[in-house]
This record gives C-alpha cells, structure tokens and sequence, in this order.
C-alpha cells in the first residue's frame, strides 16, 4: 500500500509539473525553401531537413540540400548547405539523430541530365559535415524516403529506384555504420512504385507504399524483410495506397487512400486486413504522415484544400484519433495573409507531450511547437506546494539500467539547467535549460547509451550550481 500511495503522488507531481512550450517561426532564405522532415533530438531542441533555391542566374536557380538545428524555443543554433559542383539539385526527405548524437540524412541528389541517386549525409552534433555518400541507378526518379538506424548502428533507407526509362521500382537499401551499402531488396511490381515508411520491428524492416500499373491502377504494397536482405512477406493491396505504418502491441496500423476517400487500416502481423476506416477529403486531402501518439491514441499529419472564390489552396491539417479512429481534435493551420499552397512536411510527437510540425508557408520554411490539443499557446502548469528552497533529490532507482527519475524543487521562478557530467567532469548532456515555474518537478534520464559506471547530475538556478548528485549506471 505504502509503495502504491508512493507513486500516486509522484504521478500526480509529474502531472501537474507538465509545462508546454510553444511557439511558431519562419526560417527563410530569399528565394524560397521548405522542409520535409523535422524530429525531436536528445538535448530537447529539433533537426530538419528540405531543401532551399539557389540564384545562379537572373531565371536560373538551383535546389540544395538544407538541414536546420534549432533548440527547444526554435532558435536557430546552426544550419547547413549540401551541394556538389556537378549537382544541378537535391534535397533531404529525412533527418535522424542516430544513437551517438550525429545527425543523418536522406534524399536525393540530381546530376546533369536529370539524373539521380540516393543521398545519405552525416554531420556530427556540432553541425560538422562527416561524409557523403550516393546510392543507386543514376535515373531520373531515384531517392530515397525516409532513413532509420538499426539496431546495429547501421541504418535502413525505404524509397524508390528508376531502373530504366519507363520503370521505377519500391527499394530498401541496408547500409552500416559508416554509410557502405550492405545490401538492396527492390519490389518491381507494376511499373512505378515506391516505399513510403518503414519501421523496425524485432530486426525485421515492414515497409509500405504504393504501385501504378500500365493501365495507372493503385495498388498499395506491404513487405516484410529480415536483417539479411530476405523476403519473409509480400502483400499486394489492389486500388489502394499505403503512406505510412505504424505499429501497437498487435497490430500494424497504416493511412493511405483510394480514389476519392482516405483511409486507415488496422491489419494483423501477417499483413491480413482487420479493418479498414474510410475518410472524406473534405477531412483530409493527404496524409503525409501517421504516428502513435500518447495512451495509444493516433496523430495524422497532411494538407487540407481550403479553396476560396478564385483558387484552390492548400493548408496544414493535423488530426488527433482515438483508439477508435474517431476525431479528438482536428486544426487546420494556413499563412495568415497569403493564399498559397502550404505544405505539411512532417509532424511529430514531442516529450512533453506536445507536437512538432515543419512544413512551408508561402514558398518559405515554417515550424510550430503546439501543446498537447494542438494549439500555439504557452501553457504551464506546476504544483505550487510548499516550497521551502532549492533541493535536488536523490534519483531513483539507483543503481539504474536504462531510466531513472531525477526530481527538484523550486522556490521561485528561475532559469534551470540540470545537466550529466562522467566521473571525469566531462558533459554528457543536458536535461532541463529553461525558465521554470516554483513547484516541484520531476524528469526522467535514458542513460541506455552510456557506459556503466559513476556519474554525476548538477542543478544550476540563475546559472549558479546549487547541489549536484551522484548515480550509478549498470547495464
């Protein structure tokens, strides 16, 4: 009982201690840019990747490769350019950061004569370009999607390779650690296909995506392929397309469409149909992506067509389903001046439950930090109990494998920064660097990356250290 009324107390702690950041930027360059791509990374703040346009001439441009780092209230802390002498364009579809705080990318690079391949590119945490790397048939419709790191440090690439002049093919292509490809499985069914997302499911890769006949039926596919390239499923869903999957305890979950409707289908480990909900465009017009969110609950990212009395124009459209796939939110988000296109590139799931959202605003990129109902308004909450002084107290569990909670209490509101130093003061990484509310708070430490040993965590108040703490980590 006493160990029950424990938790309840931390849990209602964590509850009320939950504070939302919010807010919404442009990161323009004079010609026109945007992004497809934007993930959380392990310091709080985001990488994300696009593209940008690059004057040669007075009616000349070229496309590079853009990829930005921001901090947690979208700052810009760097950003940097891909180009090479010979490339007329390219541009990043995905940006990760991989296991060791390095960021990699995928996309695609065009050569003269409208020529492409597959791009990777890898920068270290501090924006420092490491190596580049190009996959692929050089045909005019080759790149590659979206990028995952596996399990042993390599990564996997989902996308599409055009084997000749009229033939496009689904591809996964397994590289290592340093970017050498392993292996390449490609799908040739029909005669224009591609793979959309992939995820990592005990080792295995399950891909999704769609495929055009001669005669410009859809058919979407599901592929299922074991860490040495091997096929173990192949599933062919006809007049359909599947955008994206993810998965729950049992099921794979998958958004995609038919002609006129928009879907999303629940199906069975072997890939077998369980259910199918269909969705008007009026909803949605695409899904551009499709994410677990918080106690299994689902966010759906896209655009929207808001027509007005002279055109057709597209917005941001961001949808929150419960279990049932019935609609707890929905927000359509648009320039507020110009009516353009504006496209969605990606939406995520950020950790303090929140989401963050990348795309274009009129030709220019544009970035929104929301809160948990997807608004951009600050909302903070914390536990105004009886705060006496500053305390940090002691993590628990410790020893820890993988997690454990460090918790703290303010008397006032402050600037905070709770960082992890080694046995030796070297910086491992920094928790908490914001301003916060009197309360107490609590935050949770994934140290699955570290090495076992001592290390300490410092809480600083107003950039004065006020107490430090030691932990043992044990794999």
């Amino acid at each position: 009982m006493k160990i029950r009324i424990i938790f309840v107390i931390i849990t209602a702690l964590l509850i009320y201690a939950q504070e939302y950041i919010t807010w919404e930027n442009d990161y323009p360059l004079p010609y026109g840019d945007g992004i497809f791509s934007i993930e959380q990374t392990s310091d709080g703040g985001y990488i994300a990747g696009g593209w940008y346009y690059y004057q040669l001439g007075v009616d000349w441009y070229n496309i590079h490769a853009r990829i930005i780092k921001i901090d947690a209230y979208g700052n810009m802390e760097w950003e940097r350019a891909f180009m090479l002498s010979d490339v007329l364009g390219n541009g990043i579809y995905s940006v990760i950061e991989n296991s060791d705080g390095d960021f990699i990318a995928a996309g695609e690079t065009e050569y003269s004569g409208r020529s492409r391949a597959v791009m990777v590119l890898k920068y270290d945490k501090d924006g420092n370009y490491v190596w580049s790397k190009f996959y692929g048939s050089l045909g005019s419709d080759t790149r590659g999607s979206v990028i995952k790191e596996t399990a042993d440090k390599g990564y996997i690439i989902a996308g599409r390779e055009q084997i000749n002049d009229s033939i496009t093919v689904a591809s996964l292509i397994k590289l290592d650690s340093n970017g050498d490809s392993l292996w390449t499985v490609t799908n040739e069914i029909g005669v224009n296909s591609e793979f959309r997302s992939v995820i990592i499911d005990n080792n295995e890769f399950i891909a999704v995506g769609s495929s055009q006949t001669a005669d410009y039926q859809s058919n979407a596919l599901l592929v299922k392929i074991d860490s040495s390239g091997n096929e173990l499923r192949n599933k062919l869903y006809e007049n359909m397309s599947l955008t994206d999957i993810c998965k729950t305890d049992s099921f794979y979950m998958c958004s995609g469409g038919i002609i006129g409707k928009r879907l999303i289908a629940k199906l069975n480990q072997l890939g077998d149909t369980i259910s199918v909900k269909y969705f008007d465009t009026d909803l949605i017009i695409s899904m551009r992506s499709f994410r677990i969110a918080d106690e299994n609950n689902f966010i759906c990212a896209g655009t929207v067509d808001t027509p007005d009395e002279y055109s057709t124009n597209y917005d941001w459209c961001i949808i929150k389903f419960d279990q049932k796939l019935d609609t707890l939110w929905r927000h359509v988000y648009g320039h507020p001046v110009h009516d353009s296109d504006d496209i969605l590139g990606g939406c995520k799931q950020t950790a303090d439950g929140g989401y963050i959202a990348g795309g274009d605003f009129y030709n220019y990129t544009h970035i929104m930090k929301l809160d948990e109902n997807g608004t951009v308004g600050i909302i903070e909450q914390d536990f105004a109990g009886n705060v006496e002084d500053y305390s940090l107290e002691q993590n628990y569990p410790n020893p820890f494998n993988c997690e454990t909670t460090i918790e703290y209490n303010l008397r006032e509101n402050c600037e905070v920064d709770i960082s992890i130093y080694n046995s030796n003061g070297q910086f491992v990484k920094n928790l908490v660097n914001r301003k916060q509310n009197r309360g107490n708070y609590g935050i949770t430490f994934d140290g699955s990356m570290l090495n076992s040993g001592i290390y300490y965590y410092q809480l600083k108040i107003n950039g004065i250290i006020k107490d430090s703490r030691r932990m043992l980590y044990l794999k």
